[in-house]
C-alpha cells in the first residue's frame, strides 16, 4: 500500500488461534516510516486479529514520542496497512473455516499477511544445508492460509556472504520462518528481531519433506550443529 508521500509498506502476520504470534514488515520509506512500521508490528503481537486491526495512528504516535508533525502521515500509513492486513487474515480464516472445519474453524491456522506463510530453507544439493550461512541458495516454500498444504516453492540464490545480512534479506523476501540444521544463538536472535521464527536441528531432507513434516507435527529437531 502507498502512503500520501509515496512511501510503500506491507505487513506479514503469523496467526495462531486468531491471535498474532509474529509480525514483520517491509517499507521503502524514510526512517520515520520504518519506526512506525516497526511499532505497529510490535503492538500487534499478542493481540487478537480484531484488536490488532484497531491499532490507530494516534496509538503509534503516542508510543513514538518525538515524531514530528511532518512525519505523522507515516503512522497513518502503518495503521492503515495493518488494518488491511488484519482484514485479509480474517477473510481467509473465515473462508478456511467454511471450507475445512465448519463454523468454528481450525485453531491452528498459520496465516502470513492474509496470503501465506513463507518458510525459508537453506539448500545444498537439493536438500537442507546444515550450515545456512554459507549455502548457495534458499528455497522459499509458501504454505496455504489453512496451514495444511504447500502452495508453491521458489529457489533464490543467496547474497554474497556478509555477517548479519541474511535475516533482513530473507525478511524482505517475505520469510516468516526458517528451518535450519545449525545456527548460532546470535543469528537466531537476529532472525527473531526481524519477525522470523527459527527451527534448528532439522535433518538434511528436501524442502517439501521438511515443510510437510512440520505442518503435520512430525518434524523432530535434533542437535543444533552450530550452537555458538
Amino acid at each position: 500500500m502507498t502512503g500520501p508521500c509515496g512511501d510503500t509498506m506491507e505487513f506479514w502476520l503469523l496467526v495462531r488461534d486468531g491471535r498474532v504470534i509474529k509480525a514483520s514488515f517491509v517499507t521503502d520509506g524514510c526512517d520515520s516510516s520504518i519506526s512506525c512500521g516497526s511499532m505497529a508490528a510490535a503492538l500487534s503481537e499478542g493481540r487478537s486479529i480484531r484488536d490488532a486491526m484497531a491499532i490507530s495512528q494516534q496509538e503509534i504516535l503516542n508510543r513514538l514520542s518525538g515524531l514530528g508533525p511532518q512525519h505523522e502521515h507515516c503512522a497513518l500509513l502503518a495503521s492503515t496497512v495493518m488494518r488491511a492486513s488484519c482484514d485479509d487474515c480474517l477473510q481467509h480464516m473465515e473462508a478456511a473455516a467454511l471450507d475445512h472445519d465448519g463454523p468454528e474453524g481450525n485453531p491452528n491456522q498459520l496465516i502470513h499477511g492474509g496470503i501465506s506463510m513463507r518458510i525459508a530453507i537453506p539448500l545444498a544439493d537439493g536438500k537442507l544445508a546444515m550450515h545456512f550461512g554459507h549455502c548457495a541458495s534458499f528455497a522459499l516454500v509458501d504454505v496455504s492460509p489453512a496451514g495444511k498444504e504447500i502452495e508453491g516453492r521458489r529457489d533464490i540464490d543467496s547474497p554474497p556472504h556478509q555477517p548479519g545480512l541474511l535475516p533482513g534479506w530473507l525478511a524482505e523476501r517475505g520469510a516468516t520462518m526458517i528451518i535450519a540444521g545449525g545456527m548460532g544463538q546470535h543469528a537466531q536472535g537476529l532472525f527473531q528481531q526481524h519477525g522470523i521464527e527459527v527451527l534448528v536441528g532439522a535433518p538434511a531432507e528436501t524442502p517439501e519433506k521438511l515443510v510437510e513434516d512440520y505442518l503435520a507435527g512430525r518434524l523432530q529437531a535434533g542437535e543444533n550443529v552450530c550452537d555458538h
